[in-house]
């Protein structure tokens, strides 16, 4: 019996490293996103106003932070499709596109802007 506990012990403490690796990055890339959503809604805003360089400032700011969360969940590759993740995305697309429409020019495509087809056109939906 000893050593099925020995076994299951061991199985035990993989799953928590592996909880532990998703929480930490959970929590590098959580900050990320909610930041990278608070820039992009001020540049949105900032395009209402015409205000064009601070707006591609903003989106270029967004699109660092979410840069740097991708990074921070690339080995866990299920936070890839959670909400505060695509949620960002999201907004990214819908201030570059936005941005993009108002200035006369073309809109990005999802591959430009480095975001998820679904989020892309969930921003193209809130940008029209």
């Amino acid at each position: 019996m000893s050593r099925l506990t020995d076994n299951l012990e061991s199985i035990a403490e993989q799953i928590r490293l592996s909880f532990s690796a998703r929480d930490a990055a959970r929590e590098k890339a959580l900050p990320l996103c909610r930041e990278a959503i608070r820039h992009c809604s001020q540049a949105i805003r900032a395009v209402h106003r015409q205000e064009f360089d601070q707006a591609k400032g903003l989106l270029q700011s967004a699109h660092n932070l979410l840069d740097e969360a991708k990074q921070a969940i690339t080995a866990c590759s299920e936070l890839s499709n959670t909400g505060f993740f695509r949620d960002a995305q999201k907004e990214f697309a819908e201030g570059s596109i936005t941005l993009a429409l108002v200035t006369g020019k073309q809109p990005p495509d999802p591959g430009e802007l480095g975001v998820d087809p679904a989020a892309y056109l969930n921003g193209l939906g809130e940008a029209v």
